[in-house]
Order: structure tokens, then sequence, then C-alpha cells
């Protein structure tokens, strides 16, 4: 889709809308962007910029509302996914593309919902066991594809919200991010859902250092851990993880206001130790689980 150019102008101007200035239709449209889910948001966006050319030119104009990204996407493996369920990847790869362009350089809200195809979907009895091809960590999914879309725009996010129930595609999603500085980050949530906490840890490697890996970025200014990581990440105030493996000592956050944990059955209540005395000042909530507290 063609953006508007100067030439354009006088033809929008003399549409049958009220003529009210850019900024003040501006304004209205971004009472969208309040819709708490994301979806709606996305939905809002485009219902808007089909009402009009005048409408069109000023929601087009208007890049933060076009910085909310949610995608809905069913994990299957690449080379057997059915040619009708691929197709409808590639649209919403396409959408998110539309939307990431449309942004420009606004930060965003990235929300990311992971579900297992039925097809690759097994009996709970076994599913930790034996995870189905496109889950297991040595073969490669559409999620792949979907990392390669968002990854470049990585440092512009500033709301990462991944929703999965399996953690072979998280990871897959979390390692494909670049190792680089995320000064917008605010949030930061990854949430497992409809498991049990046995199952969540079950479900949950015990050594995995390149889930994480993007928070870890090479320091060669020989900063203190805690100093490096503010540096790179100075907006970070509310983090949420679901059994997933962190890199402490390395994940050394500070000013959260809020930090929601549930572990896995790693030992290192030392360092979490530090992460909660490092961040007590700002904390304002606060909720952790875990077998060994």
């Amino acid at each position: 889709m063609a953006l508007y150019t100067q030439e354009h102008m006088p033809q929008i101007r003399r549409s049958h809308l009220p003529g009210l200035p850019q900024d003040i239709w501006q304004e209205i449209f971004k009472c969208g962007r309040h819709f708490h889910d994301p979806f709606e948001r996305m939905k809002f966006t485009l219902l808007i910029s089909s009402v009009s050319a005048t409408w069109r030119f000023f929601v087009i104009q208007t890049s933060l509302l076009w910085s909310t990204i949610a995608v809905n996407h069913v994990v299957t493996r690449r080379l057997t996914t059915p040619e009708g369920q691929m197709g409808a990847q590639s649209e919403h790869f396409d959408l998110v593309n539309l939307f990431l362009e449309r942004s420009r350089r606004s930060s965003l809200d990235v929300y990311v919902k992971l579900t297992t195809s039925n097809r690759d979907k097994m009996s709970t009895s076994n599913v930790f066991h034996h995870p189905p091809p496109a889950l297991r960590g040595d073969s490669k999914s559409t999620v792949s594809d979907l990392a390669f879309v968002l990854a470049p725009h990585a440092p512009r996010f500033r709301r990462f919200h991944v929703l999965s129930t399996r953690y072979c595609p998280v990871k897959e999603l979390l390692s494909s991010l670049p190792q680089v500085a995320m000064p917008c980050l605010q949030e930061l949530h990854i949430d497992r859902v409809q498991r049990t906490h046995t199952q969540l840890h079950s479900d949950c490697p015990r050594a995995c250092h390149d889930t994480m890996a993007f928070l870890n970025i090479q320091d060669i200014t020989k900063q203190s851990a805690a100093e490096y990581f503010q540096d790179n990440f100075p907006a970070l105030k509310s983090v949420a993880l679901s059994a997933m493996p962190l890199l402490l000592p390395l994940f050394t956050p500070r000013y959260l206001t809020s930090l929601k944990l549930t572990l896995p059955q790693f030992d290192f209540v030392t360092e979490l130790k530090d992460l909660l005395a490092a961040n007590a000042s700002s904390l304002k909530t606060s909720a952790l689980w875990s077998p060994i507290l």
C-alpha cells in the first residue's frame, strides 16, 4: 500500500469530512491505543484507516497507531506445514511487516502468543519425554520465521510479552533476538500458561544459556554487570518470567517496580536474594514461587 505524498494533500483536504487540523485528528485517533486487548488496537487502526481518504492519510501519518504488534502464531514444522496454513501464517507476517513499517521510529508494544498446532500435539503423559518434532530444540519451526521478522526491531521494543504453554517455541523465539541495547524496553513478560507448576518445571531445562542470551550483551567496557545491564536496559521496570532459565548473575536489573518469577528448580538462592535486595527500594509488587523457597 503506497503512502500519501504532498501531491495528494489538496484532494484529501477536499473530502466530505470536517476540516479539522491534522494534530486534532491524530489526537482523536490515538484514543484507540487505550484498548486493553492489543489485537483490538490493531483492528482499530485498520478499521479507521479504511473509512475515507482523509482518515487514511492521518492514520498513516500517526506512527503511534501502528506501534502495537500482536501475533497469534501457530507453531508448526516449517517444511511439512499444509499449504493453506502456511498461507495464513504468511498473511499475518505481511500484516506485522506493514505495522512495523508504518510505526517508523516509534517504540513498539509486541505481544506474541505461541500456540501448538493440533497435528503436533501429543498426550500429556509423554509430551515432556518425547516432544513433537516442531517443538524439539534441535529442529526449526515457523517460530524462526516470526523471529526473523521481529529481530531487526528489537531495539525499539517497549513492551515485550510472550505467552506459550511450551518452552521450546519460546527458546526458539528468544534465542533469535540480537544482543543489542534495548533502551526503550520497559516490560519483559514471558508467561507459561495452562500448566501445573510441576509440568512447567519438567518442561524447562536445567541449562539453556542461549534462551535469554539477548539480555547478555558482550561487555567490552569492564563495567560491573549491574552497571552494564543498566546502561543497555535503562527503562526496564517490569519483569515477569514463568519457568524460564535466568542468566544470573548476569541478569541484574535495577529500579524494577514489578517482579514476578516462577523459578525453575535451580539453586541460585544467593543470586535471587541479591536481585531482590538491589530492587528493594523501587519494587511495588513482587511475587515469587519455586520449590526451593
